[in-house]
């Protein structure tokens, strides 16, 4: 059973994203990073759980603030403001697959 989650940190570079990164594709997650401090992630196989994920950014952040939040199964809603042209579209992962 697949599980989601959204992952918020206080601040980030560019280092630190890409070690997270590394971290989301090691664990095949799919993942959105649209906006610079957040993060959401699925784990397809469900294996995951929010501790581990928590230990993991304090690894890859060096201990900044964070939340880590799992999303319960059933249907949602969520809205936003940004890009959603041909080129530039921060809404398709979100429509096809959250």
């Amino acid at each position: 059973m697949e599980k989601r989650y959204i992952v918020c940190i206080d601040d980030s570079t560019e280092e630190q994203d890409e070690n997270f990164i590394k971290y989301i594709k090691s664990k095949e997650f799919a993942w959105w990073h649209y906006l610079k401090n957040t993060w959401l992630l699925i784990d397809t196989n469900g294996k995951s759980n929010v501790t581990d994920i928590r230990d993991k950014v304090k690894e890859c952040f060096d201990n900044k603030y964070n939340m880590i939040f799992q999303m319960k199964e059933g249907e949602g809603t969520w809205a936003g403001f940004g890009p959603k042209g041909e080129k530039r579209n921060m809404f398709n992962w979100l429509k096809n697959n959250w």
